[in-house]
């Protein structure tokens, strides 16, 4: 397997997210060039503060991903950091953050279900994405999408799915 983190992040972003569609709304930043990402090397909380309100958004669906290649933590623990980001940043923060993880698990579903591979990323990554542009999808919307990765996953071959997500193999 490629160890270089940018391959494997552009791997994922063009052949998962865009290339299954399990994000409708990733294409047209990435093609635009405005789906940006910053490599860090540790989960420091005010740096990341410093980091993300630093951030403000020069264009409509402008986002970040901060990767965090050499972090070694589970996803509960990940999740709970991320939590705790969000609550500092506060309800005026401009960006809704988003957490993806090699073991990402929506807390309704046992951890063998296909459907969380819809948050399974190569790196523990936080998806900033601008609030004003979430408010854009409606509720039905969303869930159809949801629904929509769900039977997708659901039908997905099991050969197919470890091929494109190789990279969480050990």
């Amino acid at each position: 397997m490629n160890h270089n983190p940018d391959k494997i992040l552009k791997y994922w972003i063009e052949e998962i997210v865009i290339g299954l569609n399990l994000c409708p709304f990733a294409k047209l930043p990435y093609e635009r060039n405005l789906l940006k990402w910053q490599f860090l090397d540790e989960f420091n909380i005010d740096h990341l503060l410093h980091l993300i309100k630093a951030k403000e958004p020069k264009e409509r669906l402008e986002n970040y991903l901060l990767v965090f290649p050499m972090l070694e933590i589970n996803f509960p623990e990940f999740y709970a950091l991320k939590e705790d980001l969000v609550f500092e940043l506060g309800e005026e923060c401009l960006w809704d953050v988003i957490a993806f993880h090699p073991s990402f698990q929506f807390e309704t579903e046992p951890n063998y279900t296909k459907v969380n591979y819809v948050n399974r990323s190569p790196f523990p990554i936080l998806h900033l994405i601008q609030k004003k542009d979430l408010e854009n999808i409606s509720a039905p919307e969303g869930k159809k999408i949801n629904i929509d990765n769900e039977l997708f996953l659901e039908e997905l071959p099991e050969k197919k799915l470890r091929d494109l997500f190789h990279f969480l193999q050990n």
